[in-house]
């Protein structure tokens, strides 16, 4: 029972280890789902370019500020959660710039990987 146990936790182990260099980027794929669903919606935002790196995100009555060279948005949740959202999405789009690049370290696989295989 002891030794069963042994082999199914050294797989598992094994199948974690084994998981990450099947990525193709260096983000989590869930998170590559999210922000490939924020496409859809960043189609209806307006971005205006207001500066240096600096854009002014409408649509309808609400406007946002997002800064990508700084990596923030006025709504906050792309500065709390290091995630792209919706108004960066819209920006990035625009810009013709590249998702995975503008994710911050901290949905990276890349420094976990270096943890996993020493």
């Amino acid at each position: 029972m002891v030794e069963m146990i042994k082999r199914q936790l050294m797989k598992r182990y094994q199948d974690k280890k084994e998981l990450p260099g099947t990525f193709t980027s260096g983000v989590c794929p869930r998170i590559m789902k999210q922000i490939e669903g924020m496409k859809f919606h960043a189609r209806n935002f307006e971005p205006t370019l207001a500066g240096e790196g600096i854009f002014e995100v409408m649509m309808g009555v609400s406007n946002f500020i997002v800064d990508i060279e700084r990596k923030t948005c006025s709504c906050r949740k792309y500065d709390l959660t290091g995630i792209l959202c919706v108004h960066a999405v819209a920006v990035l789009m625009h810009s013709k710039l590249i998702l995975k690049t503008m994710c911050t370290g901290t949905i990276v696989y890349m420094h976990m990987l270096k943890l996993i295989n020493p």
